[in-house]
């Protein structure tokens, strides 16, 4: 359904977005980018985010993959209007606070008084977690929560930022279907006829090419 190379519209300016679509559909098959921690360091990676060394243990995969499955629940809520569990909840704001900023007064004769930033220490998975929570936070109450949509192609499990008013698909594959199955339903000849076969083998024929 979607290749390593497409990114859903929004990506690039929500990484907690790009982070719940780490898991998506191909054709059938559930691709997971970040399935393993060799995986995960390379998607971070990617994502020009601190990389966390020494290697990523399990439990902090677990953890990793736990804090997706949160975000998704809580995005998929935003999306339909329904109260997420209280668990997923806590999740995400127990990784968001995690690596807490305090501010902090410098005064030197040069510059008189500076302000900075400090923070406890965590480990760098931890920092990582944080800051994906924050960002699925700041996406949730921010303007972007009015164009998170779910992709409408069939099957699809990802989410965008819709860049039309029209969009509802992750994809130029995914649009295509999500017209395919649209026509089909419009189309839908009565049982038994040769065009219902041909049809229920494979919506995608019904449509006119360029339609």
């Amino acid at each position: 359904m979607t290749t390593n190379s497409e990114t859903a519209p929004g990506e690039d300016r929500s990484t907690a977005l790009a982070f719940v679509n780490s898991k998506h559909r191909r054709g059938r098959v559930v691709v997971d980018q970040i399935e393993t921690p060799e995986m995960l360091h390379a998607w971070l990676s990617r994502h020009s985010m601190t990389v966390p060394e020494p290697p990523i243990t399990a439990r902090e995969l677990e953890r990793t993959h736990a804090l997706r499955d949160a975000i998704r629940t809580l995005m998929h809520g935003s999306v339909e209007g329904e109260h997420p569990p209280r668990e997923m909840l806590r999740i995400v704001n127990e990784a968001a606070s995690a690596a807490p900023r305090a501010a902090a007064l410098d005064w030197t004769a040069s510059r008189g008084p500076t302000r900075r930033y400090t923070t406890v220490k965590v480990s760098p998975i931890e920092l990582v977690l944080s800051a994906m929570a924050t960002d699925a936070i700041e996406l949730l109450t921010d303007e972007r929560r009015q164009e998170l949509v779910e992709c409408s192609g069939p099957g699809c499990i990802r989410f965008l930022l819709k860049d039309h008013p029209r969009r509802h698909w992750c994809s130029p594959g995914c649009g295509e279907r999500a017209r395919a199955a649209r026509y089909y339903r419009r189309h839908l000849p009565q049982p038994g006829g040769a065009q219902s076969s041909a049809l229920a083998s494979d919506p995608s024929n019904a449509v006119p090419r360029g339609g």
